[in-house]
């Protein structure tokens, strides 16, 4: 066996651990879907809550109240809610996403009405390495982006809407987003919010180093 092939035989061995590493761990996952619908004395909810610790889930919620008066009118209100999240693994690359939404839609026919729809999601997460990749977070909402600095989630990136490349050092991470959507009258309103985290471990120099060095000392060995 000549060298070339034992050093690519070697790399790959000794890559197999890593490439099987899943660099984002999901530890806890909060949400919270709600609807809301309001017309005069008329009331209506729907709601869920709790923790959830697998990969993926997703929730929603609706509400709807009516109301008729001969004298003063009719009016109606609707209101709807969801969450969801999906966390998924393919090598060292994890990518974390999913979106909240929410939407309320009013009609009044002379007396008041209002609603209001929405959904929020917690979702605390391990880099389990140092990882390089891209957060995004699009929608009528923004999100927010926590580290835990051993006493505390502190923020580490706020009121975030759009793309951005970043570094990650291992730790403990909480990603927040949430839309709510209200009207009163006769009107519509939606709001929503879609996020993903994909990150990509980054091998250690050490890591790297030893890599290197114990297929050289193959050759070496080969070679003598």
């Amino acid at each position: 066996m000549n060298r070339s092939r034992i050093g690519a035989l070697v790399v790959a061995l000794c890559l197999v651990p890593l490439a099987s590493a899943q660099v984002l761990v999901l530890t806890e996952g909060q949400f919270w879907v709600y609807a809301e619908a309001r017309a005069i004395s008329a009331f209506d909810t729907d709601g869920d809550s709790g923790t959830r610790m697998q990969d993926s889930f997703s929730a929603s919620a609706s509400a709807f109240a009516s109301e008729n008066d001969p004298d003063l009118g009719s009016h109606s209100a609707g209101a709807s809610g969801f969450a969801s999240w999906t966390l998924q693994a393919l090598g060292q690359t994890s990518t974390l996403s999913g979106g909240v939404s929410g939407s309320a839609e009013s009609v009044s026919g002379g007396l008041d009405a209002s609603a209001m729809g929405g959904g929020s999601v917690s979702l605390t997460f391990m880099v389990t390495d140092r990882a390089n990749g891209t957060i995004s977070s699009s929608g009528t909402a923004a999100s927010d982006l926590s580290i835990y600095d051993g006493l505390s989630f502190v923020p580490f990136i706020t009121g975030f809407n759009g793309t951005q490349f970043l570094s990650m050092e291992a730790g403990l991470y909480r990603w927040d987003s949430a839309a709510v959507a209200t009207v009163g009258g006769t009107n519509v309103a939606s709001a929503s919010v879609g996020y993903d985290i994909t990150m990509t471990a980054v091998p250690e120099p050490a890591t790297m180093l030893a890599l290197s060095l114990g297929a050289l000392g193959l050759l070496a060995r080969r070679r003598a």
